[in-house]
């Protein structure tokens, strides 16, 4: 008590007046003390939960200090919502504080329902901190030559779904299109496994646009796999509507986006760089690697996760296009 009396009693002298105390700065957060978690926008025995079987072991593999929480489940894990993951992101939106302490495992499904406008879509994907991604490759293949003007029956043709970008590259070429019955359709469009791409072109059809690629730079370009045919951002670039191209580029990175790890907007970044540390290190692990090819999906190196989450990330006035277009030519209202 002397000694702390004696300390109080020494005079300090002021600071001159345009000199303030330096602001201290909060303790990096090196670690998850409290545990981590992530969210699966998906059911149970889904694909997303398939992926969430390799990827959370390899995370907390990859990283044991920075995931070494005081339970046994060092990052625990909830599954929830349907096959399109607009439920989990959802509550993902609505419930998560961003503290970077829960991440979302997520499908592209989710962020076409939000760039179309869906009305269940109560999140903005333009707040999504991306960590990891799994890309897929997707063709369309066509049994006749794509011509201005020529109606083209296309299988599955869905405008608020994966088919989208193929549509709207279609329409911005100039090249009507009619849903069909994919047994008496023109042209397919396919993603994921090349099993099935390889199929289809024995049925004479032949690739004709692709989705493209991101390579490990974050650059936008051509598939690897079919090197020779043009994107469809490449095509419709020659000829469509300006407006539309970056609707047609948002649109392609959901339907090429097979699952996405990411955090809520204002995350700290201390919390995003040990996540993205983790998922760099994860991605190369053999169990991760070996999923991946087997569900026909390319792990996203950093710049080009940073790329595909971005481009999905539409400002007001794509979606505006985009959703326009939307309710012109489908007669749908987007929401």
């Amino acid at each position: 008590m002397a000694r702390a009396a004696a300390a109080a009693s020494i005079p300090t002298p002021p600071l001159p007046p345009a000199v303030s105390p330096p602001a201290l700065s909060p303790p990096a957060a090196t670690s998850f003390p409290e545990g981590a978690a992530v969210l699966v926008a998906g059911p149970p025995q889904g694909r997303l939960d398939r992926w969430a079987d390799v990827l959370i072991p390899a995370l907390v593999r990859a990283m044991p200090s920075a995931f070494a929480g005081p339970g046994a489940q060092q990052v625990v894990r909830s599954t929830v919502g349907g096959v399109d993951g607009v439920t989990g992101a959802n509550q993902f939106e609505a419930r998560v504080m961003p503290d970077g302490g829960t991440a979302l495992l997520l499908p592209g499904s989710a962020a076409l329902a939000w760039l179309v406008g869906d009305p269940r879509a109560q999140f903005d994907a333009a707040r999504w901190v991306p960590a990891w991604a799994g890309l897929a490759s997707a063709v369309l293949v066509s049994r006749v030559p794509l011509s201005p003007g020529r109606t083209l029956r296309v299988g599955g043709a869905h405008p608020a779904g994966p088919t989208l970008p193929a549509l709207l590259a279609l329409d911005m070429l100039g090249i009507p299109v009619t849903p069909s019955a994919d047994s008496a359709a023109d042209a397919v469009f396919h993603s994921g496994q090349g099993a099935r791409i390889a199929a289809t072109a024995q049925q004479g059809m032949v690739p004709v646009l692709t989705l493209g690629a991101i390579d490990p730079a974050g650059n936008w370009l051509r598939d690897p796999a079919f090197p020779t045919v043009p994107t469809m951002i490449e095509a419709a670039s020659r000829r469509g509507t300006p407006a539309l191209l970056p609707a047609l580029r948002a649109a392609s990175a959901a339907a090429m986006l097979d699952a996405a790890l990411v955090l809520p907007q204002l995350s700290p970044a201390n919390r995003v760089a040990l996540w993205r540390r983790a998922c760099a290190e994860a991605a190369a692990t053999p169990n991760l690697l070996d999923e991946a090819a087997a569900l026909g999906v390319r792990i996203a190196s950093a710049p080009a996760t940073a790329t595909l989450i971005t481009s999905i990330a539409a400002d007001v006035p794509t979606l505006l296009a985009l959703r326009s277009w939307l309710d012109t030519r489908w007669g749908r209202q987007a929401g």
